[in-house]
C-alpha cells in the first residue's frame, strides 16, 4: 500500500467525499485545508527539523486528500511522479545565485495530456 491508499482509508473511515465531481463546498474546504497546512509548514521552515517533517507530512496528507477526492489512485500517482521526476532529471545545474535550478531552453514539462495517455495505456495493460 502507498501513501494515497492510507489517505483513502482515512477518507473512508471519516465518510469523506472520494469521487468526482470536485466543486462547491468540497473544493472550498480542500482549499482552506491546504492553505492552513501550508502556513503551518512554512512557519516551521526555519525551526526544528522534526517539527518541519511532521508539518510536511500533514501538508502532503492533505494534498493527497485532494487526489483521493478526485478518484485518483496510488498507481496514478506513481506514474505521474515518475514522469515528473524524469522530466526534472533532464535539467542541468545552472546556478543563478538564487538556489533555484534553472530549466534548459529545451526543457519539456510533463503535460496533462501526456499523463492521460500513459495512464490509459497503463490501465489497458493491467486488464490483460
Amino acid at each position: 500500500m502507498g501513501k494515497l491508499d492510507d489517505v483513502r482509508d482515512f477518507h473512508t473511515k471519516m465518510e469523506l467525499h472520494t469521487t468526482d465531481p470536485y466543486s462547491g463546498p468540497t473544493l472550498e474546504t480542500r482549499e482552506k485545508l491546504v492553505a492552513e497546512e501550508y502556513r503551518e509548514f512554512k512557519a516551521e521552515l526555519p525551526r526544528d527539523k522534526f517539527a518541519l517533517l511532521l508539518e510536511a507530512c500533514d501538508l502532503i496528507y492533505t494534498v493527497h486528500g485532494a487526489l483521493v477526492e478526485r478518484g485518483l489512485t496510488q498507481s496514478d500517482f506513481d506514474v505521474a511522479w515518475a514522469m515528473v521526476h524524469h522530466a526534472n532529471m533532464t535539467k542541468e545545474p545552472r546556478p543563478d545565485g538564487s538556489g533555484k535550478v534553472q530549466k534548459p531552453a529545451d526543457f519539456e514539462p510533463v503535460t496533462p495530456e501526456q499523463l492521460r495517455e500513459v495512464l490509459k495505456d497503463s490501465r489497458r495493460h493491467q486488464k490483460v
